[in-house]
């Protein structure tokens, strides 16, 4: 209703603006400037209302908003057009006496002008009315959003049983250290480098303090960094995602090293605890935390892979201890994540309905994804940013609400991973023919990144499971297994199934000298396997798996 005044407001202006100039050019004596002040009165609104309709086409057409409001433009603009012509035509309508005889002659001047301001006035207070109660949504989102961020994180605790502070007396330590020796250019390296090297042995006896700080941290079951979370934002966060990705790969080496000297039970527990590490480094529920943790678990995976070997039959009791097995069998999730990421996104939606935000402090371009043409900018008062506040705002609110369950909803349920890839594709392709808004096409995350993420690593600890049941059958039989059918029922329950197949289950052969266990990856291809070490595989092959030599 408020919308239907504003928009009959906003005709009544346009015509009494038409009708007042017309009356007063009927009056002028030089032709000239009466014929200037009639077509004016008929111009000016309709120069005055283009820029709105031209605005509401792009969004409808080219943009293809779900919100069309161009419908109402065009009327409105049609309404003046065809309006203001018949007043003109009417108010000069010649009756054989010249100009002081047409009817506009008569009309009062100022009486029609007043009333054009009074129109003029009350569209403008009705705008600023209905700004003002688009920005006094901003407090009820920011509460929303704080309270979707607090029920994510991790329970608030005693200092002495958080995580928090060990870890960032190891950053201190770890980024002191890196930066008075060469000690960063080995950790770059960690992957490949020789981990019996003198430089690598130096390097770790150098930051044993740092060591055992991120073992006693990564021990302990909560870590909660103290944020502002009142103003979320992934800014906050670069500092400590930086440093766990160094720490991982100091407390790789120091996994390495264990297994190479024979230190079999300390090179199970570091890759136990660099698992946790990760764990620790997503507790802050954004998506760029939960990624980190995937990138860090892979790594723990990864390490493991190379320990498996080098255990001997008196290593048997320590695949059954409860940090290993807790490591093998839990996979990262971003369930979490996607929630703080409504959080998030709620806040921004906040920070633009007070007027404070533009998209050009959103730290990304400032467009769409399929059309490079539509930015917001942040000065509150701007007549784009107002135009999007009092009519996109809440269409975009709502769509990006939906978009996000939707999303929540996919990570949580337990579908294969070419199920959810299908339901993502339809999700995006809905996404792409009616936008929702302009910030939400903006903020939404890329859940079809997220999703192969968080697949591929459920994948690797699906490989991990069978070659930690294949190293249990290796130390008790002394023999690898020719498939992993051999492992049930005595080592596993059953085959686990492969995440990028419809029910195949995961793939084993022996192939280079040892038992290759792997998963087709995301292009659900077979392509033998993942490559040797040392070997770069073709661009088409993301098997992913882990390789025990055979003796």
């Amino acid at each position: 209703m408020t919308l239907s005044f504003l928009f009959f407001n906003a005709l009544a202006a346009c015509l009494l603006w038409t009708a007042g100039s017309t009356a007063a050019g009927v009056r002028c004596h030089r032709p000239w400037l009466r014929r200037l002040l009639i077509v004016l009165g008929l111009l000016a609104p309709l120069l005055a209302l283009l820029p709105w309709l031209a605005g509401t086409g792009v969004l409808a057409f080219i943009a293809r908003l779900e919100v069309n409001w161009f419908a109402p433009a065009l009327t409105l603009f049609l309404s003046a057009l065809i309006g203001g012509g018949w007043i003109m035509k009417a108010g000069t309508q010649p009756r054989g006496g010249g100009w002081s005889t047409v009817p506009a002659a008569s009309w009062p001047v100022t009486g029609l002008f007043g009333l054009f301001l009074l129109a003029k006035l009350s569209t403008a207070g009705l705008l600023l009315s209905l700004d003002a109660a688009a920005a006094s949504r901003a407090g009820l989102l920011k509460i929303e959003a704080a309270d979707l961020m607090q029920t994510n994180l991790p329970p608030a605790v005693p200092d002495t049983v958080n995580a928090a502070g060990l870890y960032r007396a190891a950053f201190a330590v770890l980024q002191d250290a890196t930066a008075a020796d060469q000690s960063a250019e080995a950790l770059a390296t960690a992957d490949t480098i020789d981990p019996t090297s003198p430089a690598v042995i130096s390097l770790l006896d150098r930051h044993r303090p740092t060591l055992q700080l991120l073992r006693a941290a990564a021990s302990r079951d909560v870590c909660r960094f103290s944020r502002d979370w009142t103003r979320p934002s992934v800014d906050m966060l670069i500092p400590e995602i930086g440093h766990f990705r160094q720490s991982a790969r100091l407390l790789r080496l120091a996994a390495r090293r264990a297994a190479a000297e024979g230190r079999a039970a300390a090179s199970l527990r570091d890759t136990a605890l660099l698992s946790r590490l990760g764990r620790h480094a997503a507790a802050e529920p954004l998506l760029i935390s939960g990624l980190v943790e995937i990138a860090i678990d892979s790594t723990a995976v990864a390490t493991l892979g190379e320990i498996l070997p080098t255990l001997t039959p008196a290593d048997l009791p320590l695949l059954d201890e409860p940090l290993l097995r807790d490591f093998v069998v839990v996979p990262p999730s971003l369930t979490r994540h996607f929630y703080g990421e409504e959080s998030w996104g709620l806040r921004t939606f906040a920070s633009f309905a007070e007027g404070r935000l533009g998209t050009e402090s959103l730290g990304m371009r400032p467009e769409f994804a399929a059309g490079q043409f539509v930015s917001l900018p942040s000065s509150a008062a701007s007549p784009a940013l107002l135009f999007y506040r009092i009519f996109l705002l809440p269409h975009d609110l709502t769509g990006y609400r939906n978009a996000m369950r939707t999303q929540q909803r996919l990570v949580a349920q337990e579908l294969s991973y070419t199920e959810k890839k299908r339901a993502y594709a339809d999700l995006e392709q809905r996404l792409q023919k009616n936008r929702p808004g302009i910030l939400s096409s903006l903020i939404l995350p890329a859940l079809s990144a997220a999703m192969r993420a968080e697949a591929t690593s459920q994948a690797r600890h699906r490989v991990a499971q069978a070659a930690v049941a294949a190293t249990r059958m290796r130390l008790e039989e002394g023999r690898l297994p020719p498939d992993l059918n051999t492992l049930v029922p005595r080592y596993l329950p059953a085959v686990p199934a492969d995440l990028f197949t419809d029910g195949a289950a995961l793939k084993a052969r022996v192939k280079d000298g040892g038992l290759l266990i792997y998963s087709v990856g995301p292009n659900g291809v077979d392509d033998d396997g993942p490559a040797p070490p040392g070997v770069d595989p073709p661009s088409s092959n993301d098997d992913l798996g882990l390789r025990l030599p055979i003796e």
